[in-house]
């Protein structure tokens, strides 16, 4: 994901293992095209793997912050609504 990327260069120094999470995901796969249901089954496949509520709710926190940076500096599309709001 392309804007995890340019996130993780601009306010992480490069690096956030919740962030890597979401581009060892969802690999090439345009940010602006992740939909709530896709992040549904992710979440899920991470309580399944064994990651507590609080920490599967941390990975997602972190994605949501990254979508709320792009539209913050005017980088999402006009009328894009974050898939992390459901």
């Amino acid at each position: 994901v392309e804007l995890v990327s340019v996130y993780r260069s601009a306010s992480c120094g490069g690096t956030s293992p919740s962030l890597k999470k979401w581009t060892d995901t969802f690999g090439d796969l345009s940010a602006w095209l992740i939909t709530s249901e896709q992040l549904e089954v992710a979440a899920q496949a991470m309580l399944e793997h064994g990651y507590s509520n609080a920490s599967a709710n941390r990975v997602l926190s972190a994605l949501s912050s990254t979508y709320c940076w792009a539209k913050q500096k005017c980088l999402s599309p006009r009328g894009f609504k974050l898939p992390t709001l459901g």
